[in-house]
């Protein structure tokens, strides 16, 4: 018997659904948190802090249910991505969106790097 092998393009179907969920959830929010600072109900410091805490519940999520080295990888650059939207939009140690796109490209980077050293898991079938 002869064994192909082939990458599988895309997530496990579970993850897709997961995915799916877990972004419509996080659309929602955010759709109510600013809708309520456009009507004055909350304040808009509050609203713009809502996108940075998403990113890090997606991180953490990532990381309990990881069950490959990337995938835990992936959470870390969530929380990594989520630290510097906050810095960015809250101007810590004057860091704006404009001046730190640079961290931005290092952070797609080191997703690249993870995808190149951990690949894509390869599924196996048996031919008869």
């Amino acid at each position: 018997m002869d064994q192909v092998h082939f990458s599988r393009r895309g997530p496990h179907r579970h993850d897709a659904v997961r995915w799916r969920l877990g972004a419509g959830i996080a659309l929602i929010v955010l759709g109510v948190v600013y809708a309520l600072s456009n009507f004055g109900v909350i304040s808009a410091h509050l609203a713009r802090d809502v996108l940075p805490a998403l990113i890090v519940a997606g991180g953490l999520v990532r990381l309990l249910t990881a069950r490959h080295i990337r995938q835990v990888i992936k959470g870390v650059l969530h929380f990594a991505f989520a630290a510097w939207l906050f810095a960015c939009l809250e101007h810590i140690h004057g860091l704006t969106l404009a001046q730190g796109w640079p961290f931005l490209l290092i952070l797609i980077g080191l997703g690249a790097l993870s995808r190149g050293f951990f690949g894509r898991k390869q599924a196996v079938v048996e031919v008869q």
